[in-house]
């Protein structure tokens, strides 16, 4: 029997390791559902970012839409405490792919990545290749 407080558990998961990322104080959360999606778009018109999320502020996927097709660029996107001050909790960049067809407004550039991380806040730019020069937004989400 464990000692008080302890909770008993198989072998198999006693024994298992775990890898967390390196953040500041917030875990990744594996368990998104994506249950409801927002979206935005840049004041232009020119950039559109959409997230799906859930429960809470889990952030389960992102995917930007630029409105014309455009080599060269690389999406960063920024996942943000929301509090005061405001801290960064995660970046990542991501490349685009020129598509068109009918499930795509034809002339686009599209990013996506899986986020699958507990934050309030989500902002997408897509800046220069190999640069941190913003070419297009950024385009942020406060999760409601």
């Amino acid at each position: 029997m464990p000692a008080v407080g302890m909770l008993a558990l198989p072998a198999t998961v006693a024994g298992a390791t775990t890898t967390h990322i390196k953040t500041t104080g917030v875990q990744p959360d594996v368990q998104c559902v994506g249950s409801h999606t927002v979206h935005a778009t840049s004041f232009n018109g020119t950039l559109t970012e959409t997230v799906i999320y859930g429960p809470g502020d889990c952030i389960w996927q992102q995917h930007a839409f630029l409105h014309r097709e455009q080599t060269g660029l690389t999406e960063r996107v920024r996942l943000w405490n929301h509090g005061n001050p405001n801290k960064l909790l995660r970046q990542t960049f991501q490349p685009g792919v020129i598509v068109g067809g009918s499930l795509f407004t034809s002339g686009s550039t599209y990013f996506s990545s899986g986020v699958n991380f507990d934050a309030p806040e989500i902002c997408a730019a897509l800046v220069k290749n190999g640069t941190s020069t913003v070419k297009y937004g950024p385009v942020c989400i406060v999760i409601p």
